[in-house]
């Protein structure tokens, strides 16, 4: 559908891409422990389980984002730097 770019050109636009990720999964993280913070000394009123135990999934997701997305950089800067994948 659309043209290929060059490598180093392909990995500049992913890498541009993926720091507007970046900054959305480093909200997800800063949220979320306030999230967690929050309902850590209450309780779900149907579950009866520690909200915290429901809201660390948040955080978690978050840093999970951030370690894929740091491998994810990383080649891509390697490609820019280097020309080839």
């Amino acid at each position: 559908l659309w043209p290929r770019l060059p490598l180093r050109l392909e990995a500049a636009v992913k890498l541009v891409s993926r720091i507007g990720v970046l900054v959305i999964a480093l909200v997800f993280v800063w949220a979320g422990i306030e999230f967690t913070r929050f309902a850590w000394n209450r309780i779900s009123e149907l579950a009866e389980l520690p909200l915290w135990l429901i809201h660390i999934a948040w955080p978690i997701t978050g840093l999970t984002w951030v370690i894929f997305l740091g491998e994810q950089m990383y080649t891509d800067v390697k490609t820019i730097v280097e020309g080839d994948a």
